[in-house]
C-alpha cells in the first residue's frame, strides 16, 4: 500500500543508494550523492543511505542526521567497475532482507549503475517508487569512438534500470536527450542539474601561494585540467597536443593535471603519448583525495580547461567557476549550457583534432595576454553559478520525490 499523502514535501523518507558515502576519494558521482543527502537532511527530509563498506563487516552509523548502512565487501572482488553490480547485488539483498524494512520509505533514489541489478529485483518485491539518477550516457560514450565490451555492458545496465525505474534523472538537457533516445525512456526522464554548496567554494590568496610553493610553480601561468583524464571523452590527445604547442610558443606555461581515476598509472598514458619532451617536463600530476585538495588546485591555477568530446554536465568546470577561475571548454553537451562564451568563460572552435587543438591554444594565449579578460570572465562565472546552488537542486529533488510518492502522472507534471 502506498503511504498516506502529506502536504509538506520535506516530510519524506528517502533511501539513497551510492557506491561511496562519503567519498573516499574525489569522484563526481559520490560527491553529488553526498551533497544531495546532506542538503536534504538539512531541509528536514529523513535520509537513509546504503553504501559499500571498506571492509568485510557491516556497520551502521549516524552522520549529520543521515542514517548510513555500510554493507560489508563480498569475498569475491570485482575486476572492474562494470562488473561490480554482478558481485555486490547479493550482498545488498542479504543486508536489506536482514536489516531494512523497505516499506518505511517513500522513495528509493539510486546513483549510477552500481545498483542496476538490485533495482531490477526491488521493483518486483516492493511498491516503493524508484528514482534512478544517471551521471553519464554510456551509449553516447560509445558513439564518440569509445566502444568496447565494458561500455556495452554498462549500457545494458542503464537500459534495464531505466525501464524499471519510476523516474530517470539526467544532469543536463543534453544528456536527457541522449538518455531518452538510447534508453527509450523519454516520457519519464527529467533534469535535475548538479548543485554546489557555494559557501564551500572560496579560494583565498594564502591558499594560492601555499599550493604554488608546494608544487614549485613560481610565477608561471598554470593551466589546470582534471577529472577522469584517461577517458577518451575527456580529450587527452587534444590536451597533450595543445599544451605542447603552448609550451613551444611561450616557454612559460605549466600543466597541472588533477587525476580522479581509480588507476592513476593508466590514466595519464594517453596524455603523455601526445606531450612533447619539453611539455612533459612542465607537467605535474596530482591526485586530489578530497574537495579541499581540489580547491587548492583551483586556487593555484590561472585557467581551467575542459575540451571534452562528450561531457554530460561538467561538474569540475562548474566548481572552477565557483572559485572564480576562468574556464575554457568545448561547446559539447552539458558544457554548452554551462558556459556563455565571452561572458562566463571561453569556448573553443570544435572540429577535427588539429582545429580543436589550435583553438584551445589560441584561447589560453588570449588569457595569458589579457589578465583583464581573465578577471572579467572569472567574476561573471562566480555570479552565474548561483543558479546551481544546492538548495535549488534540493527543491527540484523534493518535487521529484513528491510526484513519485503521490503517484502523479509525470508526463503531465511541471517536472518536464
Amino acid at each position: 500500500m502506498a503511504r498516506q499523502q502529506v502536504d509538506r514535501k520535506e516530510d519524506i523518507d528517502v533511501l539513497m543508494m551510492a557506491r561511496r558515502f562519503p567519498p573516499v576519494e574525489y569522484r563526481a558521482i559520490s560527491q553529488v550523492a553526498y551533497d544531495q543527502a546532506l542538503a536534504l537532511a538539512r531541509r528536514g527530509a529523513r535520509v537513509t543511505v546504503i553504501t559499500q563498506a571498506n571492509c568485510a563487516h557491516n556497520s551502521v552509523e549516524d552522520d549529520n542526521g543521515i542514517r548510513i548502512h555500510r554493507v560489508g565487501a563480498p569475498n569475491y572482488q570485482a575486476s572492474s567497475w562494470e562488473t561490480e553490480p554482478l558481485v555486490w547485488t547479493t550482498a545488498y539483498l542479504d543486508y536489506i532482507r536482514s536489516n531494512i524494512a523497505l516499506s518505511q520509505f517513500d522513495v528509493i533514489h539510486t546513483h549510477g549503475i552500481d545498483f542496476a541489478l538490485l533495482v531490477q529485483f526491488l521493483a518486483h518485491v516492493c511498491q516503493v517508487p524508484i528514482v534512478s539518477q544517471f551521471h553519464v550516457c554510456f551509449r553516447a560514450r560509445a558513439d564518440i569512438g569509445e566502444a568496447h565490451f565494458n561500455l556495452e555492458l554498462a549500457h545494458y545496465y542503464q537500459y534495464y534500470t531505466a525501464q524499471t525505474a519510476s523516474l530517470v534523472i539526467a544532469v543536463s538537457e543534453s544528456d536527457k536527450q541522449k538518455l531518452s533516445q538510447f534508453l527509450d525512456c523519454a516520457a519519464k526522464t527529467i533534469v535535475v542539474p548538479n548543485g554546489l554548496n557555494l559557501q564551500n567554494y572560496r579560494c583565498e590568496a594564502a591558499m594560492r601561494e601555499e599550493t604554488r610553493t608546494r608544487h614549485n610553480l613560481a610565477d608561471e601561468f598554470v593551466v589546470l585540467w582534471g577529472g577522469r583524464v584517461g577517458d577518451f571523452m575527456k580529450s587527452p590527445d587534444i590536451v597533450g597536443k595543445a599544451f605542447s604547442k603552448l609550451v613551444a610558443l611561450t616557454g612559460v606555461a605549466r600543466l597541472l593535471v588533477a587525476v580522479v581515476q581509480s588507476i592513476p598509472a593508466e590514466s595519464t598514458t594517453q596524455l603523455f603519448s601526445h606531450l612533447s619532451d619539453e611539455a612533459r617536463n612542465r607537467t605535474i600530476i596530482v591526485h586530489p583525495r578530497c574537495k579541499n585538495e581540489l580547491l587548492s588546485l583551483f586556487a593555484a591555477a590561472d585557467v581551467f580547461i575542459m575540451p571534452s568530446r562528450y561531457e554530460p554536465f561538467g561538474l569540475m568546470a562548474l566548481e572552477a567557476m565557483a572559485c572564480e577561475l576562468p574556464v575554457i571548454v568545448s561547446p559539447n553537451d552539458g558544457l554548452d549550457d554551462l558556459v556563455e562564451h565571452g561572458r562566463t568563460g571561453l569556448k573553443i572552435q570544435w572540429g577535427g583534432i588539429d582545429e580543436s587543438t589550435d583553438s584551445l591554444v589560441s584561447q589560453i594565449t588570449a588569457l595569458m595576454e589579457s589578465p583583464e579578460l581573465a578577471k572579467f570572465l572569472a567574476a561573471n562565472a562566480r555570479i552565474s553559478v548561483t543558479k546551481f546552488a544546492i538548495d535549488r537542486t534540493v527543491d527540484r529533488l523534493l518535487d521529484v520525490y513528491q510526484v513519485v510518492r503521490d503517484g502523479l502522472d509525470t508526463r503531465n507534471h511541471a517536472l518536464h
